[in-house]
């Protein structure tokens, strides 16, 4: 009988951490909403890297979270092995509506909620590994994923950067999201 019980309080707790994982998903580019997201606090207690506030480590998780989902390069676009980390690369990674990330990946809308409720439970499933310690943490490259073992590997080695050249190139990528979203854009960079 505890243990039945231990089980459903377990059970609640995966569900409400999914539902925050749903939310701060949903406004993955609001840093004022992530800043103020319960999960932020503890992620960057657990997490945190010097000089980056809780919302920018609860996004940086997050991001980290649905790459871990990547099945691979060898693994086709519409691939149903790949279609959970797609739908959800499309939906909170580049700002597509549900409806756009379904014509994308060429499933019904019904089956695009589907994918993306399984990848926010995958998602809960990351966190709260890494909140138990299940996840290695220090100096340990395998729990890490793609897009952080890149991160760790230009860190060490610096290099000069040309910075006109990469505000533009991050521009660029902005814009196609920004347009998505109704928003222009507009930036003045010096010569």
């Amino acid at each position: 009988m505890a243990s039945t019980l231990n089980l459903r309080q377990q059970q609640g707790h995966v569900g409400h951490l999914q539902e925050q994982v749903r939310q701060a998903l949903e406004h993955l580019y609001d840093f004022p909403y992530l800043q103020r997201h319960p999960l932020a606090c503890e992620l960057a207690r657990l997490e945190g890297r010097p000089g980056e506030s809780p919302g920018q480590c609860l996004r940086r998780v997050l991001v980290a979270a649905i790459e871990a989902l990547n099945p691979g390069p060898g693994v086709p676009f519409r691939n149903p092995q790949a279609r959970v980390y797609n739908a959800m690369l499309l939906r909170y990674i580049e700002g597509m509506t549900v409806i756009e990330a379904a014509h994308e990946l060429g499933i019904s809308r019904r089956q695009a909620h589907r994918d993306l409720q399984r990848g926010q439970e995958a998602v809960a499933s990351m966190l709260l590994a890494r909140r138990e310690g299940r996840l290695s943490q220090a100096g340990d490259d395998t729990g890490l994923s793609s897009i952080e073992q890149e991160i760790a590997r230009l860190e060490a080695q610096p290099r000069p950067v040309d910075v006109r050249t990469l505000l533009q190139g991050v521009l660029d990528l902005v814009q196609h999201v920004a347009e998505r979203q109704g928003v222009q854009l507009r930036a003045e960079l010096p010569p």
